[in-house]
């Protein structure tokens, strides 16, 4: 009991104070290991967009803005999106950037050069996880950077989230930094959710 309920209050330390951990990640070739009988992997086109319902759905239709800014500026975001064949639904997406940007999750400019890319905005619908598309598209990922002379990316992984460390640890990601910055609003959502934890298990 105590053993769990410490592992709460430490999932929730680092949610309230946003620890990040920023990598570099090795590039090289991986075979493709999704289902093709069941899933369809490629780049995002204009086309995609009806078939995003379910991010809407679970994002908000403010996500649309996103995937709009990925479309209108290829020069800068390649989005690799899989298709669930049975519905044509896009049930996961994830980004690649570019360009020099600002970070804000770390309050950084991440300065990348020509060939060099960061990852973001990985996202798997609900319905559709743990069946290892989030670990096959992290490869496809770091495959299309190997296929386009691209030798060197960068991602920030959010501490409380132990699969994607525990990915990036099988992946051999190189850590570079750590950055703690504060959410302003998320100390009372986080301590109201770690409190509800506590009275949910007293009730067990």
């Amino acid at each position: 009991m105590l053993d769990s309920l410490l592992k709460i209050i430490k999932k929730n330390i680092l949610r309230i104070f946003d620890i990040e951990y920023f990598f570099s990640i090795p590039v090289k070739d991986f075979q493709n290991n999704i289902d093709c009988k069941k899933f369809l992997v490629k780049k995002i086109d204009y086309n995609d967009l009806d078939n995003f319902k379910l991010f809407f759905n679970e994002r908000g239709i403010n996500y649309k803005k996103t995937i709009l800014k990925y479309l209108d500026n290829k020069d800068e975001f390649v989005c690799l999106i899989v298709k669930d064949l049975n519905t044509n639904n896009v049930v996961y997406s994830c980004c690649i950037r570019k360009k020099t940007f600002f970070e804000p999750k770390i309050n950084k400019r991440i300065e990348l050069k020509n060939n060099e890319v960061f990852f973001t905005d990985a996202h798997c619908i609900k319905e559709f996880r743990k069946q290892g598309l989030h670990s096959s598209m992290m490869k496809n990922r770091i495959s299309y950077c190997y296929d386009n002379d691209i030798y060197k990316a960068y991602i920030v992984i959010q501490a409380f989230n132990k699969p994607a460390i525990k990915l990036g640890k099988k992946l051999n990601y190189n850590f570079i930094e750590y950055f703690i910055k504060y959410n302003s609003g998320s100390i009372s959502y986080y301590l109201k959710r770690l409190i509800n934890k506590i009275l949910l298990k007293d009730q067990k």
